[in-house]
């Protein structure tokens, strides 16, 4: 029996993504009892979160269950890197003269409740889906062309299945062990977890089910 057959979909109508900045002292509570399975990534949401979201460093969004409550989070920066010849070539109309580097939204954390997994599953593809909307509309205002993240061993597998490649001019992640990756965002056809691009002049930017795009 396949591993997930115990589990349902998760209903984004379901789960509300908050910044933390937008969150009271209250909210402690939940962020200390958070527990992803991954030691740092639940220590980024408790000590780190609201200090580099006020620096100005990173951004942080916290997705609530409407019946679990904090079920997990997603934390995202500019980036931007460099593509030899070959990936250009694929990321059209990009040119040998063009701009040496891509602007970009990384991933910096994406974390799920381990509790909340036992019963949904999809919610860490909606909390990407969602950081793809969030880099959607900082691409109505300045460049912004790839997705990007720094993927742990255990997890390269599961970015490459959402469409995610490795970036080849980049010898690794932000620690050796990792793998730096990326997504085009104007990939064509868009994979199937990216949020659906409303037809013009309705709205220039994706929204993704259930969340919105203001920030």
């Amino acid at each position: 029996m396949p591993a997930d057959a115990s589990r349902v979909e998760v209903d984004t109508a379901d789960l509300e993504l908050v910044g933390v900045r937008d969150l009271g002292p209250e909210a402690d509570a939940d962020f200390a009892e958070f527990d992803s399975g991954d030691a740092d990534r639940n220590q980024f949401l408790i000590a780190d979160g609201r200090r580099l979201d006020g620096a100005g460093v990173v951004r942080t969004f916290v997705g609530y269950h409407r019946v679990h409550g904090l079920v997990g989070y997603v934390a995202l920066l500019a980036d931007v890197i460099a593509l030899q010849t070959g990936e250009r070539k694929k990321t059209k109309p990009l040119g040998h003269g063009d701009h040496p580097r891509v602007p970009a939204v990384k991933v910096a954390h994406v974390a799920v409740s381990l509790a909340h997994s036992k019963t949904f599953r999809g919610t860490g593809t909606a909390l990407m889906g969602f950081a793809v909307a969030a880099a959607d509309g900082v691409a109505g205002h300045v460049g912004c062309r790839l997705l990007t993240l720094d993927a742990v061993p255990s997890k390269v597998d599961f970015y490459r299945k959402l469409g995610f490649v490795q970036n080849k001019s980049e010898t690794g992640g932000v620690t050796p062990t990792t793998t730096s990756m990326r997504v085009d965002l104007r990939a064509h056809p868009a994979p199937s977890w990216f949020p659906p691009a409303p037809p013009a002049p309705v709205r220039t930017t994706r929204a993704a089910p259930g969340f919105s795009n203001e920030q």
